[in-house]
This record gives structure tokens, C-alpha cells and sequence, in this order.
């Protein structure tokens, strides 16, 4: 990693920040995170399936044959790609208002904790969807049961945050962020209604407030479906908003395809090619793509590319681009140039696949000092 960006990190993480709020929704899991059991030797001692490939043959071996698969539940923890993001921003100090499925009646319990520091507020629409997260050392299977997801509409959030409350909560933000499109079928319908219903009620508009975007995984998604969603996040760019899209490595190959008429992209084709492809269709002001071993994005028509902090063995990785897309949202929200944003991105994911949890500011500042020296 770039001593001297980590060394600028450090000296930028010394100065006041200016207090900047988000308005984040809309999803909310409760999730497991589980082994799959390869071997099991007595009661407190197994073997895992270590990787997805190993799984998978196994899986195939019994193909026209009964099969018992053990499933070992680790943790319960919440989920989500906003509710991820929003955890990253709260740990780093920012104010935040988070609506979505984190309990329609009351609260989820899984949730008493989140979004819970001075200045955060958190409002409910629906029940949490429920996710199994089998982690292995090369990814994660994720096994989702979306019913409360797949029913929310615009209406409920008016239900929970009337009109008024919304405009205001649109008004105080310097960040608005509605993210995990692809769970979320009508997400599109949603963000058209803030665009066509509740832009036009604000006083102080869009200037000066940044749209932030993650689709989440959008492979069970048709084509006209991502390109109806790539042609709203345009929208929000012309209605004002600084935009950004965030992709995984993945997400920006298969975003890349589906521009591309179908195509698919090489998996040999450069960092810098795949995310320009994404930046050159879109006209956004940033996007920013996040591989396991670093991040790039072009930003205002520049592209640029950091080093993270590899880690071979992760203690978890199910929310790391969630944790990763937060640091990076930080940097922007404290106006760093696009480096440091990088940088502060893949050292807050690093960090957490490390330890299971995403750092506070004096967390990610110890662990920027280990690169620096």
C-alpha cells in the first residue's frame, strides 16, 4: 500500500470535520451467518467446506441421490446493504436518519442498537427480510427469504414518514442513499417518486447534496430492468444531486454486458477499462468499483485506482462492500480528493474483514498507521 496516501489519510483524519447528515434507507435483514459442515468429528469439532468449489462438487455428487447438509449458524447479526452502510457512517460519526425494513409495528429487536448515537433516527416500513450467509474462504452464498422487501411500496414509506417529514429529512441531508435495488422491486418506483414528488418541494434543492447508489447483486434482474435503473440514477445527476454508483468487481462486469448488448466482459480486461465503461455510459460524477484487493473509480472524467489491504484469510467478508462503500461515502462527505476516498474505503473493509466489525475513526486510524510506517 501507498505509504504517502496513508501518511495523508492520517494527517487529514487530524483535522475538524464539518457535521454533514445522510438520509439512508431502505432495506433491512436479519441475517446467520453460517459454515457449511464438510466433516463432523464430535460435538464442538468440525470440518467446513473451506471454499465455494468444494461446496459445489459436493452438491453435485449428489445429484439424483438424497443428501443431509449440516448448516452451522455462527452469529445473528443485522443485514443489508443499507443498513450495512449506515452502521459504517454512525461508527464514523455521521448523523443519519435510516427508514426501511428494520421493524414495521416496533423495532426489531436484532435492531436496538442500530442507529441509536445523538442525531440518528430510524424509521420502520416493514419486517426484515431474513438472509442465510454461508461464508467461505473464496466468497459467500447468499440464501434470502425477501417476502417483506418484495411487498414494500411507496406508500408505506409515506405511511411511516409522511410527505412533510420526508421533504424535511430530504432537506436536512447531505447525503440522501436508497440502496439494494435489486431486492427491492419497487425500488425504481420509488426513486421516481422522490424525483417527480418530493425534488419539487424543496426549498434548497439538490445542489450541494450527494446521491449515492449501490444495485446490489443484479444478475436475477432483466436487462430493461438495470437499464431503467441506470437511466434514473442519470436523472438524479440532472436534477442536481453530486451522484455516485457503487459496484463490486462482479456487479461493474455485468453492468459492463448488458451496455455492451449482451456480451460478456473479459474477466483479462483492466480495472481502469471496466470502470470507465460503466462511468462513460452513465455521466454520473463518480463511479466507484471495489475488487477484493483494491478499488478504482473514475471520478469527474479521472480515473483512479488504490491498493487495500489484502486479507487472505477474512474472519468474515458478508457486508464488506458495505463497510468499503461507507469509508469511501466518508471521504466524499469531508471533501477528500478521490485517493484518499479510495484509501479510506478498502482500509474500513480491511478492517472489518479482520475483525468482524466496522472501525470508529480512532480504529481506522490505528490501522492506517500500520501501513504508514
Amino acid at each position: 500500500m501507498d505509504k504517502r496516501l496513508c501518511r495523508e489519510l492520517l494527517r487529514s483524519l487530524e483535522k475538524p470535520q464539518a457535521s454533514k447528515r445522510a438520509f439512508i434507507g431502505l432495506d433491512g435483514f436479519v441475517d446467520s451467518v453460517i459454515h457449511v459442515v464438510e466433516k463432523r468429528f464430535d460435538a464442538n469439532n468440525y470440518q467446513r467446506f473451506e471454499t465455494i468449489q468444494a461446496y459445489a462438487q459436493h452438491l453435485l455428487e449428489g445429484a439424483g441421490l438424497s443428501m443431509n447438509i449440516e448448516m452451522l449458524p455462527l452469529e445473528n447479526k443485522i443485514g443489508g446493504n443499507g443498513t450495512f452502510f449506515a452502521s459504517g457512517l454512525e461508527k464514523y460519526g455521521v448523523p443519519l436518519t435510516y427508514i426501511g425494513a428494520i421493524g414495521k409495528e416496533q423495532v426489531h429487536p436484532q435492531f436496538a442498537n442500530f442507529a441509536c448515537k445523538p442525531g440518528c433516527r430510524r424509521v420502520g416500513v416493514a419486517d426484515p427480510a431474513q438472509t442465510d450467509a454461508l461464508e467461505f474462504r473464496d466468497g459467500k452464498i447468499i440464501s434470502s427469504k425477501l417476502r417483506p422487501l418484495n411487498e414494500l411500496r411507496w406508500e408505506d414509506l409515506l405511511y411511516a414518514l409522511p410527505m412533510e417529514a420526508f421533504v424535511r429529512e430530504m432537506e436536512q441531508a447531505d447525503l440522501f442513499s436508497f440502496n439494494n435495488w435489486t431486492m427491492i422491486p419497487a425500488m425504481s418506483e420509488i426513486w421516481r417518486h422522490i424525483l417527480e414528488d418530493v425534488l419539487p418541494r424543496l426549498r434548497t434543492g439538490a445542489r450541494g447534496k450527494w446521491a449515492f447508489f449501490d444495485l446490489a447483486d443484479p444478475t436475477k434482474r432483466s436487462k430493461e430492468d438495470v437499464l431503467e435503473a441506470m437511466e434514473l440514477i442519470r436523472r438524479f445527476h440532472g436534477a442536481g444531486f453530486t451522484t455516485a454508483l457503487g459496484l463490486n468487481l462482479r456487479e461493474a462486469r455485468l453492468i459492463g454486458a448488458i451496455l455492451e448488448g449482451g456480451k460478456a466482459v473479459s474477466t483479462e480486461e483492466s480495472l481502469e477499462a471496466t470502470v470507465r465503461r460503466v462511468s462513460d455510459f452513465l455521466k454520473i460524477d463518480c463511479v466507484v468499483v471495489h475488487p477484493v484487493d483494491r478499488a478504482a473509480c473514475v471520478r469527474d472524467g479521472v480515473y483512479f485506482e488504490t491498493e487495500g489491504p489484502y486479507c487472505a484469510s477474512p474472519k468474515i467478508s458478508t457486508g464488506a462492500g458495505d463497510i468499503f462503500n461507507s469509508g469511501f461515502v466518508y471521504g466524499l462527505l469531508r471533501q477528500w480528493d478521490s485517493e484518499l476516498c479510495l484509501l479510506t474505503g478498502v482500509l474500513s473493509s480491511g478492517f472489518y474483514v479482520r475483525n468482524g466489525f466496522s472501525p470508529d475513526l480512532e480504529e481506522l486510524r490505528a490501522f492506517c498507521e500500520e501501513f504508514a510506517r
